[in-house]
């Protein structure tokens, strides 16, 4: 039996999933700008340490890009294990459905339905050619 809260996850799988992604891209982007800056904090104080940004005070630029980039790869980890929506209702109803007392009675008696199947198949298949050669 599906719960009201599995019901309530299993809805909003593939929207906790998107908000994970735009997280980790949007932490990805923040991270890669901020080594940039960082890179470029250390060839200005290169050049002249009197303009531009001291590369020993961008403390901020030296934890913010390495910082961003490993929760935007935690994000995307976490993400890769929710299931979407669809992935989910197949994880609670088809064991559901296969363990059900209701399938193991189908089960059984399938082979006695496939027998009346085939039988039914070839006197379709007699008739049919009966009605062509009679013709």
């Amino acid at each position: 039996m599906i719960t009201e809260s599995q019901m309530y996850w299993m809805t909003r799988a593939d929207d906790l999933r998107k908000l994970l992604e735009g997280v980790g891209f949007f932490c990805m982007v923040v991270g890669v700008i901020a080594i940039f800056g960082l890179i470029f904090a250390y060839l200005v104080s290169l050049d002249d340490d009197k303009t531009g940004i001291e590369f020993t005070k961008s403390r901020l630029l030296r934890w913010l890009g390495p910082s961003a980039l490993a929760f935007a790869f935690v994000m995307l980890l976490i993400r890769s294990f929710i299931p979407s929506t669809r992935d989910y209702a197949a994880i609670k109803v088809v064991p559901m459905i296969l363990n059900s007392e209701s399938t193991a009675i189908v089960q059984k008696d399938a082979g006695a339905l496939y027998n009346l199947a085939v039988e039914w198949a070839k006197e379709q298949l007699k008739g049919s050619t009966n009605a062509e050669q009679e013709k």
